[in-house]
């Protein structure tokens, strides 16, 4: 019932919303060539599940702030800003302290803070 939504109500509407999206997808694609993806794309995509996993397995060691950093630097610098370190610190600085704020002071959630604090 719309008018009473229980908790699993979002997530279910947004597993169905999920199905749909990849339904037409996957009809969308089917008459069309295979192109395989270059080695560079295979590499961007690897990096980028191993930063995703570093960061899921050190969050609790390190920290929200320190890993939220550091994967956001390498995630910007893969797919983005290949040339120059500058930007992406300074991305990974707004999203780390705006991910800080957000999070830790206006939600008041206990985001984790690692061995040191």
């Amino acid at each position: 019932d719309f008018r009473e939504p229980e908790p699993g109500m979002y997530p279910g509407f947004v597993g169905g919303l999920m199905l749909i999206c990849s339904v037409i997808s996957v009809f969308d694609k089917l008459g069309r060539e295979y192109i395989r993806p270059d080695r560079q794309g295979l590499i961007r995509v690897f990096i980028i599940i191993g930063t995703l996993m570093f960061w899921c397995l050190s969050i609790a060691f390190l920290g929200n702030i320190i890993v939220t950093f550091l994967a956001s630097t390498i995630i910007s610098r893969t797919m983005i800003l290949k040339k120059s370190w500058v930007i992406p610190l300074v991305i990974a600085s707004i999203l780390t302290i705006s991910s800080y704020l957000l999070f830790d002071l206006w939600f008041y959630l206990d985001l984790p803070r690692g061995i040191w604090w």
